[in-house]
């Protein structure tokens, strides 16, 4: 176990302290030191006794290695003993014949297994080979001759040469039968070693071979040892070559020669490699012995590979060259080898380490346990003594806070966790609910806090309970002691005092920052849609001017008294309704101001009687009384926005789709005194508009509310709760005052008052004007291709040269290039790359006396003020009336 466990165990969880740690390790340090002691010894015994075991191991190896290598080296050395006494024969016989060599061959043949051949090569000088070819082939070889391989292997007679040495005789005959008359110096490699064998006088091997007859996959080597035609030591080369007669030849196959060598020893798994360490590194394997133990490797290995783990290596000459024997023990002979000595001391010294800590640890629990006693009783003394000591501080402190709690300005609530009755309630709480102490007492927070049940209370204090959370912020409504309610914002936590525990809460009153959000997030609505409807005035304003633009051209085609112009007439009649519709959306945004002009109301009921006869069910009866033809100061588009709001939620007030809707319209002149004066209007002429239905009526609880922005009792997706606030605005801001009057299921009337405007104030705006024409040259630039089609046509009607461009950038090009053919400029406010103002600012600094009027859908970038500022003649908005946009035209280019 962590010591920090074991300390925190000790002192029922309470803060680690530096003194803990050091009493921790003074008690059980003896058990850790005894435990690394006895760990360093165990692993030191096992190391110095597997060391004893590893050298035992390679002491014994080395000595039966020594004893493999010995009697393979003495074997090797007799078959260079053999050539030696083949020599002789050669060197003392008059004559052989091959009956002498036969017998000869196969006596020693049979004793010595690692031969596989023997042969007898004489030196012949090039005029002597017929006569050799002929005896012969006189001795019973038929064909006979001398030959030679190619660089193909393919065997052809031998080339003509100084002197051959040709294999004359061999043994066993008949499975060397192609290699009689084979010339051994054709081949480089053994020419050379044959010239060694000459010169030294000594018997020769050459590198490895693989023999002809070879099926058993050994290397094989040849001996060579030299005859002379005088039996006497020479003292130079040149005697030597001047006597040469020719070579015993010994074939020998590596592998046979060292298994008879080892056959009286008992295989025990070691692995023997040979390697002639005086040819090219990638010749240096001769043989290697397979152990006795399926899946050892008995493949030609890597000479620095085997003497990385133990081994034991011997060299000696063999024939001239440099042999080199390694031998190593196999896997099966390790194994066979292993003891548990090691393992045995390891765990014993484990053992006898965990038997002195056992017994270490009873006498430190022991000591331990005593130590304890002593400890607790010595913390009881001063607990009991600061016990006492902090009661009768906590009794002053909470005095003291309980004073300043008492008199803090926020509500401060302590109530107990069982049965929620309240506790105490400080003087800020009372004087904001109106209860007194002996009130609240008697109550629970549920008493004043009508929204919650105690079941959704209890669910709510869970969290602290449980201990999910230690505090609760919540908002929610107290009731006063009047019934009265006020908006709080809660924050709830669990406190212990003097062991018990009670929830205290602190109360804010958020009456007015709750009304201040709902202000801000009323100013963010508004600013929404101003945004919205400036995009949707610009890109329907664009439309507009196609619409209208095209509609008054279609209407000079059109025959006078025929349907088309009437249905031209109805196009322009509706696209002045929408382009006044653009901007009374603008105006409600506060976008733009509206244009007020003197209009007849019962002029716009007509219309709009109209339009609801075909819009509502026809079950719905519509009943008017029109009794006033006076004028307000207003505009028409917006009241005619009136009359459909207000009709249309009382067609949707009497949802079965029958009932009565009544429209009516007189004149009143209030006076000082009356009731209405209450409502904020002023004593004079007012025409009186009233809206009524029979539907379902309104609730009282509502009622207030319906007249607020995005307030609406439809379903979802049937209102966006603007209609009413629209009409309201308006009405507000024609100086009149809106009262709404409805019982459940009596239906609802919507009265609606409006200054009168005197006879004498009226103005009449002019629809339509004197077209004035021109002859100049105008560069008409929109980036839509419909408005700079209809600008085109619009002023060539009017007798103007016009070119037109769609690209603010092709526009400024065409008129560097020729700013004198251009009387005047009229341009788009809104395009890519290029707006208009920056458009007409370049081509001023062009040709600085240019005139420019530009066009705008809408643009909060720019108004007409500041265009004027910076050199632009005139400003106008689309979509513009042919009449008038000549008047402009006419007015800057005359100016």
């Amino acid at each position: 176990m962590p010591a920090d466990k074991l300390i925190r165990g000790k002192t029922s969880e309470r803060e680690i302290t530096p003194d803990q740690y050091l009493r921790f390790f003074r008690q059980y340090g003896p058990i850790l030191y005894t435990f690394i002691i006895g760990v360093i010894v165990s692993f030191s015994l096992y190391s110095v006794v597997n060391t004893w075991e590893e050298d035992k191991l390679s002491i014994e190896f080395k000595s039966r290695a020594g004893v493999y290598s010995t009697y393979i080296q003495d074997s090797l050395h007799e078959y260079v003993d053999l050539s030696e006494f083949l020599k002789d024969f050669f060197q003392y016989s008059q004559t052989i014949s091959r009956k002498k060599f036969f017998l000869l061959s196969n006596s020693i043949l049979s004793r010595y297994p690692g031969l596989q051949a023997i042969s007898w090569n004489p030196l012949i000088p090039d005029e002597e080979r017929p006569a050799y070819e002929r005896r012969a082939r006189a001795e019973g070889v038929e064909n006979f001759l001398f030959t030679e391989r190619t660089d193909r292997g393919d065997l052809v007679p031998a080339g003509k040469r100084k002197e051959y040495v040709v294999v004359y005789y061999i043994e066993p005959l008949d499975k060397n039968r192609p290699a009689l008359g084979f010339d051994a110096a054709s081949n480089p490699v053994r020419h050379q070693a044959i010239k060694t064998a000459f010169n030294t006088e000594k018997p020769v091997a050459t590198d490895r071979i693989t023999l002809v007859q070879e099926t058993g996959h050994q290397f094989g080597t040849l001996i060579l040892n030299p005859v002379y035609l005088k039996n006497v030591s020479f003292n130079s080369k040149e005697e030597r070559n001047e006597n040469r007669k020719g070579l015993v030849v010994a074939v020998l196959r590596i592998g046979d020669a060292i298994e008879k060598a080892l056959s009286d020893f008992p295989d025990e798994g070691i692995l023997l490699y040979l390697y002639d360490v005086t040819s090219e590194k990638e010749a240096h394997f001769l043989y290697s012995r397979s152990s006795p133990v399926p899946g050892e490797n008995d493949q030609p290995q890597i000479e620095d590979g085997l003497t990385s783990r133990l081994h034991f290596t011997k060299e000696f000459d063999f024939a001239g060259r440099r042999w080199r024997l390694i031998l190593q023990p196999s896997e099966f002979y390790l194994n066979s080898k292993k003891s548990w000595n090691k393992w045995v001391a390891f765990f014993g010294s484990l053992c006898l380490m965990a038997l002195l800590m056992s017994y270490l640890y009873n006498r430190l629990q022991y000591i331990d346990e005593i130590e304890k006693r002593i400890y607790h009783e010595a913390i009881v003394r001063t607990r009991l003594t600061k016990e006492i000591s902090d009661r009768k501080s906590a009794q002053e402190e909470s005095a003291r806070f309980g004073r300043i709690l008492e008199q803090s300005l926020n509500e401060i609530y302590v109530f107990d966790v069982m049965t929620l009755k309240f506790v105490m309630v400080n003087k800020g709480a009372r004087r904001n609910l109106g209860y007194s102490m002996e009130d609240l007492l008697e109550l629970t927070p549920l008493d004043i806090q009508p929204e919650y049940t105690p079941e959704a209370f209890t669910r709510l204090l869970s969290a602290i309970h449980t201990g999910e959370k230690d505090i609760i912020v919540f908002n929610t409504v107290h009731k006063r002691k009047d019934d009265t309610l006020y908006d709080a914002e809660v924050h709830l936590q669990e406190m212990s005092f003097e062991s018990h525990t009670f929830l205290v809460a602190f109360v804010i009153d958020i009456t007015e920052k709750i009304k201040t959000e709902k202000k801000l997030q009323q100013a963010i609505k508004m600013e929404s849609i101003g945004t919205l409807a400036g995009g949707i005035a610009h890109d329907f304003n664009n439309i507009l001017t196609a619409i209208m633009g095209f509609s008054k051209l279609a209407l000079v085609r059109a025959e006078r008294g025929s349907t088309i112009e009437d249905d031209i007439n109805e196009i322009l009649h509706a696209s002045n309704r929408a382009k006044d519709l653009v901007w009374q959306i603008l105006s409600f945004a506060r976008q733009a101001e509206e244009e007020i002009h003197p209009i007849r109301v019962n002029v716009i009921i007509k219309e709009v009687l109209k339009f609801l006869r075909s819009s509502i069910p026809s079950s719905i009866e519509i009943r008017h009384e029109i009794k006033s033809k006076s004028l307000i100061m207003g505009n028409s588009t917006q009241v005619h926005q009136i009359l459909v709001n207000l009709c249309t939620n009382a067609a949707y007030a009497m949802e079965n789709d029958t009932g009565i809707l009544k429209i009516s319209l007189k004149d009143i002149n209030i006076t000082a005194g009356e009731s209405l004066t209450g409502l904020g209007l002023r004593p004079g002429d007012y025409i009186q508009l009233s809206v009524s239905d029979t539907g379902t009526g309104i609730a009282p609880d509502k009622i207030e509310s319906i007249f607020e922005p995005y307030f609406t009792t439809k379903g979802i997706g049937k209102g966006t709760g603007l209609g009413l606030s629209v009409v309201h605005g308006i009405v507000e801001k024609y100086h009149g005052k809106i009262i709404a009057e409805s019982k459940l299921g009596r239906g609802s009337v919507f009265t609606v008052y409006f200054p009168v405007c005197r006879e004498d104030k009226e103005k009449i705006r002019e629809e339509a004007g004197e077209i004035k024409s021109g002859t100049e040259c105008i560069l008409f630039v929109d980036d839509e291709v419909s408005i700079a089609e209809i600008g085109k046509r619009a002023l060539e009607s009017l007798g103007y040269s016009v070119v037109t461009r769609t690209s603010s950038i092709e526009a400024l090009e065409l008129f560097r290039s020729k700013p004198g053919d251009f009387d005047m400029v009229i341009t788009d406010m809104t395009m890519p790359n290029m707006t208009g103002d920056e458009l007409a600012m370049k081509m001023m600094k062009i040709r600085s006396d240019i005139p420019v009027i530009l066009c705008t859908g809408f643009s909060n970038r720019i108004s007409e003020t500041m265009a004027s500022e910076i050199g632009i003649r005139a400003f106008i908005y689309k979509p513009f009336i042919e009449a008038d946009l000549s008047k402009i035209i006419r007015k800057v280019l005359d100016s």
